[in-house]
């Protein structure tokens, strides 16, 4: 953003009312909190959409670039607009869009508001479900539990809570269901606090919970209390699905006494908690305004490292440890930034998925392992099944099959060299929709890995449905297979379950003669690790294909530890 653009942003972040800011291609440069609690999104997932998917209908029967265009010729736009909602409803609104710079005509800001008296059409959900009022009501609820709270001598604690992946959900099982969950979520949460205390939906997937804490409280255990009632799966739409949730905290008096400043508190902690992990709680500090800020500026290189394809594929091999013969590569994505160095993906790949970067970033990855792998076949060197890791969102994008099998056919790849590797995390989700996307792709002939098996949650009663090839034992079990019988423990019992359940196994992680050697006497035959082989650019990984052999090695003492996938 130019400096115009930057202040007009900070303006936009302090209105109460939806706003976004516009290229003139009728992309969304930036929403504000407002506009994203109103639509169902988070912030993030915002940038690069085209505006008029949030909206539907103008006055006039206008079309969305039809408003640019008149914006951009006289300078302002002023109108009724029926902007959707995030309960698929929809709200009459007056909007009113204004172009920013007068001698570029790059850039808008449009803003909505409520038309009084306006009523959903249709028969659609009145406008009292929406995030605005719900807004306002806990304000009003929360600035009533200070004042009892300022009276009372006692704390009071504010959580944000925000349901993770529920906008995959949302579009996976459809607005029914998502609006049966939110329904569900909102009893467990009310069941789960004193009738003195309240709960309210502020928006989209995020609730806003306020409770007082009698002297010496202990907000963690009240923090708990709540986490634990996510946790039991829902029976929604014939599905069982799973949710977790993260939450931000902030206390009254020790973070402030203001309302907003202890609601914007506690929702930087939740956005934080999010982006490190989540599915769990985080007390607002000081120490996440400086990690924010750190953040955005790095989200601010990532956006222009997409648009200058600074990004590159990596190849680590996978052995079969019996005969140390390469049975196939895993593509690993690195961004290498303008001063050279190459950036692994656990530092760049949740902010992708967080500010709806990931897309393009994995239709990328995909298209060109494809192309590789038919490369190095039309050298003369061995084929071998090349791994690309799929992330959740990806998984869930109502195309990917569809992109799956472009990828295929663009490069000329045939599908059984090809393997996608997913993350267990999706089989949080709907059970019988992701056997039917894993059925979808199974019959295109690639094969089907679940990545970092025994981290997540998915159940053992629907594994043997799955169709998978490939059980993949995380890392994190393997690294103290010779120190820590626990983990050496769950290694043998996911060795086990895949013979039983007739699937591949591989164990990644290996990087000593030990870890070998366990995992070949427990009867898993295929690794990938240090102990063969670091990722390697593609011309390297060529040299290795050659050879079609490797003996097991150590690691050398300056090879640093494994990057997350």
């Amino acid at each position: 953003m130019d400096m115009e653009q930057t202040l007009v942003a900070a303006v936009l972040n302090g209105l109460d009312e939806p706003a976004v800011l516009l290229g003139s291609d009728g992309r969304i440069v930036l929403g504000n909190e407002s506009f994203a609690a109103t639509v169902g999104r988070h912030r993030g997932e915002l940038s690069g959409q085209r505006w008029e998917a949030f909206i539907a209908a103008i006055d006039g029967d206008a079309q969305a670039s039809d408003v640019v265009t008149r914006s951009s010729a006289s300078g302002s736009w002023r109108g009724s607009m029926r902007l959707r909602t995030a309960m698929q409803g929809t709200v009459e609104t007056s909007a009113h869009i204004v172009r920013v710079n007068e001698a570029s005509e790059q850039c808008f800001l449009a803003t909505w508001r409520p038309s009084s008296g306006a009523q959903p059409a249709g028969g659609e959900r009145e406008t009292d479900e929406i995030a605005a009022p719900n807004r306002l009501l806990f304000f009003d609820r929360l600035e009533h539990a200070l004042a009892a709270a300022e009276r009372e001598r006692r704390s009071l604690l504010l959580l944000v809570v925000g349901l993770d992946g529920f906008t995959h959900l949302n579009d996976w099982l459809g607005y029914e269901a998502g609006d049966d969950i939110l329904a569900r979520v909102s009893a467990r949460l009310m069941d789960a606090i004193r009738r003195a205390d309240s709960c309210t939906r502020v928006g989209g997937d995020q609730f806003g919970l306020v409770m007082q804490l009698a002297e010496g409280g202990d907000a963690t255990t009240v923090m708990e209390k709540v986490m634990a009632s996510m946790h039991e799966p829902l029976a929604v739409a014939g599905e069982e699905v799973r949710l977790t949730a993260t939450v931000g905290a902030s206390l009254y008096p020790h973070d402030g006494s203001d309302a907003r400043l202890l609601f914007q508190k506690a929702s930087s902690a939740m956005v934080h908690a999010k982006r490190e992990g989540r599915d769990r709680c985080v007390f607002f500090s000081a120490e996440l305004n400086a990690r924010a800020r750190a953040r955005i500026d790095l989200e601010n290189r990532l956006r222009g490292a997409v648009t200058r394809e600074e990004f590159v594929l990596h190849y680590q091999p996978k052995i079969h440890i019996d005969t140390d013969m390469i049975a196939g590569a895993e593509a690993l994505l690195r961004w290498r930034d303008p001063e050279g160095a190459l950036i692994p993906p656990s530092a760049f790949v949740p902010i992708a998925e967080q500010c709806g970067l990931i897309h393009s970033l994995g239709t990328w990855a995909l298209r060109t392992a494809c192309r590789q792998a038919v490369e190095w076949q039309a050298q003369g060197l061995p084929g071998i099944r090349v791994a690309v890791n799929v992330s959740a969102k990806q998984f869930l994008a109502p195309d990917f099959v569809e992109l799956v099998a472009r990828a295929l056919a663009e490069s000329g790849l045939a599908p059984h060299w090809l393997e996608l590797e997913i993350t267990e995390s999706v089989f949080m989700g709907a059970v019988e929709r992701t056997i039917e996307r894993l059925s979808s792709l199974r019959s295109l002939g690639v094969f089907l890995s679940i990545d970092d098996f025994g981290t997540g949650y998915s159940s053992l009663s629907y594994l043997s449905r799955f169709p998978i090839t490939t059980l993949k034992i995380d890392r994190s079990f393997v690294q103290d297979l010779e120190t820590n019988r626990t983990t050496a423990e769950i290694a043998r019992a996911i060795i086990a379950l895949s013979v039983g359940l007739e699937l591949e196994v591989i164990a990644e992680g290996a990087e000593t003669a030990g870890h070998v050697a366990f995992l070949r006497t427990h009867g898993c035959h295929l690794v990938q690790g240090f102990y063969y082989s670091r990722p390697l650019a593609p011309e390297h990984f060529a040299e290795l294909l050659r050879l079609g052999k490797l003996g097991g090695r150590d690691v050398p003492q300056d090879v640093p530890g494994p990057d997350t996938i």
